[in-house]
């Protein structure tokens, strides 16, 4: 009786889903996060972990009623001597809390959060968010996954071919939260954009492999003055120069807008 009374309680008892992430500074993955924690919270016992309490979306995730670990998941790869001993914290912190699975939404290719997930035997998948690829390091932190989730089918025919546990999951939106709006043009009047131009809009933190210039590019080609651009987001300095050097070059200055870091 005891034996079946243990089972029925292991039955009720919700799966424990570990969400990790660096931060919440950014509307990005941490309004992906967010969403799921909104919407899985009821059926399963949900944390998180990241590192640090600051960033916009931080308080609103506190808001929501779940624990929140400021902890450090990742250690540094090398020394390849000492790494056991470093991530052992790491294995720790996964087993005293008994978790039933570890969801990552870490953007960089750090293998060492899923070594200690395999060690302290909790199942690990994390969501491939970039096209970034190359070198060992992604590759380890493949091997070591339960699962990866992929975003778009490019990942699984480039990166994860006949690979069965690289499943295709691709992002998706709240309708009842984002639905159409009529355009409002004030927010770009600084721009010399009119209703009547076609706008493009690219949201993303430039770093070079989000290919921007393939869009400038592409609007060289077309030469047409109709066509607008609007990038919005932090930039890296280097990317930046080279991104305002081909604007110059291709005669765009009047058509690529760089607005910068927007919250809303």
């Amino acid at each position: 009786m005891a034996a079946l009374y243990n089972l029925q309680l292991e039955l009720n008892m919700k799966k424990k889903i570990l969400y990790t992430t660096p931060n919440f500074n950014t509307a990005g993955s941490g309004k992906v996060v967010l969403d799921l924690i909104r919407g899985l919270k009821n059926e399963f016992e949900v944390e998180v972990a990241c590192f640090h309490d600051r960033g916009a979306l931080f308080e609103i995730v506190k808001a929501e009623g779940v624990k929140i670990h400021l902890f450090n998941f990742t250690e540094p790869g090398k020394p390849y001597l000492t790494l056991f001993s470093r991530i052992r914290r790491i294995v720790t912190f996964f087993k005293e809390n008994k978790f039933d699975i570890i969801h990552s939404w870490h953007y960089t290719d750090d293998w060492t959060e899923a070594l200690a997930a395999r060690l302290a035997g909790v199942p690990y998948v994390f969501t491939k968010k970039s096209m970034s690829w190359g070198g060992k390091d992604w590759k380890l932190r493949s091997a070591l996954s339960s699962r990866i989730i992929t975003i778009n089918t490019d990942m699984n025919r480039e990166f994860y071919p006949k690979q069965r546990k690289a499943i295709y999951i691709p992002l998706g939106l709240d309708v009842q939260e984002y639905q159409p709006q009529p355009r409002d043009f004030r927010i770009l009047a600084d721009t010399g954009i009119a209703e009547k131009n076609f706008v493009m809009l690219s949201v993303a933190n430039l770093v070079p492999i989000k290919g921007i210039e393939t869009a400038i590019e592409a609007m060289a080609l077309c030469k047409n003055d109709n066509i607008h651009y609007v990038i919005v987001g932090s930039y890296d300095e280097a990317y930046f120069a080279r991104l305002k050097g081909l604007v110059s070059d291709f005669g765009l200055e009047k058509n690529v807008h760089f607005l910068g870091k927007k919250t809303d």
